[in-house]
């Protein structure tokens, strides 16, 4: 009878312990185990959505993506991995790091090991034609840049997987990248899909970029940019044309520059973007704001003589200098000649605390917010850190930095009848179905008078016709413009160099009511020259005249032989200038 109890007492522990366990499993987990099941059953396969084009503004393509093929390996199909990835090797052209990370994978029994992201069309034939286990392919998209180098710094590239890292790309990566589609389908015990049941949701393709770059304005601008980079072999040069009214970029060149497509390839320094991320001292560029600020609080008057000291003038301890040792001049003229000393007469006219607005106006020490990641802001100090030198310092572009943008900016609005505009370099965003996701709107704020601008665009115009900037005149269209030939700082002793300087010329034209902006930075220019009215403006003068002419502006300046034997004399007295300088040697 005892047994008897026992026996029972273990099969009915034993029968609860199953009804336990079967209660757990039918009950308890009931929605974990019907997942599994689901998941053994269903397989998922995403659809990458296609990565939006970006085109320029007159429809050129600049970046698209094409499909392509991608090229993995499922551990679980493979017999002999090392006869495997040999053949792989061969084919695919994988370096030893790239197959020590397939072996890897395979060893660890991963069911999804990339070889290749992209193949080529030939490749896959070998492949296919291989019939090799345990090696699929699979649909990508692959991002492709058919004008190779052709406003790179501007477009940016994407990452391995596709996403946007620099420029536009990452800019608009939002828009660009679309959303990715998902098809689930059955599959048998063995793994095989069985074509029932499938379920689709297809990709929703990225948005369409419209840059507000011309294509043909872009090519002259690169066309400059590259002729400036072979010959005067600088760190760097960038060549950048706005509307001024409007603000659009039309053209962005700058070098060195690299291929989007073999990005990893390039130097970290040639995927830099200079006219947004670098910031330098202007130089005597910066003056006409010193001008316009004067002429709209009324503190100076145009038939004005100021003495400029023949070359030197003690200021406190320092010692200002001319280049040249000129006497009176009078106000067109101090800025004609790019006279520091008579400019910093001027300035000192004007509170520091008024001076310090002006520039604020004008944007500087502030992003222009245009539609590039990483933008610097510049450098412009709190008037309280000012000593009582700055503001003869800033009169003439020193202890300031500044981008190409916010030159190329604040000469848009002496340009634009005074009103300062946003910069854009994208016009439009928009999805397949037309709806428009981004518009550029052109935001103005008025910083100077009208007529105030019109005398600023008279002075300028004089600095190219009879000063600093005569190797920009032209035989076209007037033209107004300022030279810089700013020392750089060397960061090891603390001083400005001697040897390295930052050439420049910003321009607009024609002149009465000007159609383009040009900003031509040339970085550390070697050769002959490092002065910005013969390293620059020749320059700046080649994209003004290609630019107008293509947009159909008439030249407004007429031929005469006598003045052209003029202009030839001039220029021809600019190679012993240039070994002087245009006035703004530090």
């Amino acid at each position: 009878m005892k047994r008897v109890l026992v026996v029972g007492a273990v099969l009915l522990a034993v029968y609860s312990a199953l009804a336990l366990r079967l209660f757990q499993l039918q009950v308890l987990s009931y929605r974990r185990y019907c997942a599994l099941c689901r998941a053994q059953r269903r397989g998922r396969e995403v659809l990458p959505a296609r990565r939006g084009d970006i085109v320029s503004s007159d429809g050129i393509v600049l970046a698209r993506s094409i499909p392509s093929y991608g090229l993995f390996i499922d551990s679980a199909f493979v017999e002999d991995a090392a006869s495997l990835v040999a053949v792989l090797k061969s084919v695919c052209n994988l370096s030893e790091r790239e197959v020590s990370r397939i072996l890897r994978g395979i060893k660890g029994k991963k069911r999804f090991i990339w070889v290749r992201r992209h193949i080529t069309a030939r490749q896959r034939r070998i492949i296919k034609a291989l019939k090799l286990r345990g090696v699929f392919f699979t649909g990508v998209w692959r991002r492709v840049y058919p004008l190779g180098s052709f406003a790179a710094n501007v477009l940016g590239f994407c990452g391995v997987d596709g996403q946007g890292l620099a420029g536009v790309e990452f800019w608009a990566e939002r828009w660009l990248r679309g959303r990715d589609g998902l098809h689930i389908f059955e599959r048998d015990g063995c793994g095989r899909r069985l074509f029932v049941d499938d379920q689709f949701k297809p990709p929703v393709d990225g948005a369409e970029v419209e840059l507000t770059i011309d294509g043909v304005v872009q090519e002259i601008a690169e066309q400059a940019a590259q002729q400036a980079w072979l010959t005067w072999r600088p760190n760097w040069v960038a060549v950048v044309v706005a509307e001024p009214r409007t603000g659009f970029i039309l053209a962005y060149a700058v070098r060195p520059s690299f291929d989007p497509a073999q990005w990893a390839a390039s130097p970290r320094r040639n995927r830099r973007n200079p006219a947004a991320e670098f910031v330098y001292e202007p130089g005597s560029t910066f003056k006409p704001f010193t001008f316009a600020m004067l002429l709209q609080e009324k503190l100076v008057r145009l038939d004005e003589k100021i003495d400029c000291e023949m070359g030197a003038w003690r200021i406190g301890r320092r010692v200002l200098h001319d280049y040249h040792g000129y006497g009176v001049l009078s106000v067109p003229d101090v800025l004609a000649r790019s006279s520091n000393i008579g400019t910093a007469k001027l300035a000192l006219r004007i509170s520091p605390e008024r001076h310090h607005r002006w520039l604020r106006r004008f944007g500087f020490g502030q992003k222009t917010g245009i539609e590039l990641p990483h933008e610097e802001s510049g450098v412009l100090r709190d008037v309280s850190r000012w000593s009582r030198y700055s503001q003869v310092s800033l009169a003439m572009g020193q202890e300031v930095g500044v981008t190409v943008l916010q030159m190329l900016r604040g000469f848009c609005a002496i340009a634009a009848d005074g009103f300062l505009p946003s910069l854009h370099i994208v016009r439009r965003v928009t999805v397949p179905s037309g709806e428009v996701l981004y518009q550029a709107r052109t935001e103005r704020r008025r910083v100077i008078a009208p007529d105030v601008a019109a005398t600023l665009r008279t002075l300028l115009a004089r600095v190219v016709e009879e000063g600093t900037g005569r190797r920009a005149r032209s035989r076209l269209f007037s033209i107004a413009g300022k030279t810089g030939t700013a020392q750089k700082l060397d960061k090891k002793t603390g001083r400005y160099s001697q040897t390295d300087y930052v050439a420049s010329f910003v321009c607009m034209a024609p002149v009465r009511r000007p159609r383009i902006v040009v900003a031509v930075v040339v970085d550390t220019p070697r050769g002959r020259s490092h002065f910005g009215g013969t390293v620059a403006a020749p320059i700046a003068k080649t994209v003004v005249e290609q630019t107008l002419l293509y947009l159909g502006v008439a030249p407004d300046k007429e031929k005469n032989d006598a003045t052209e034997k003029a202009l030839e004399g001039a220029c021809g007295e600019m190679d012993k200038e240039a070994r002087a300088g245009d006035g703004h040697r530090r």
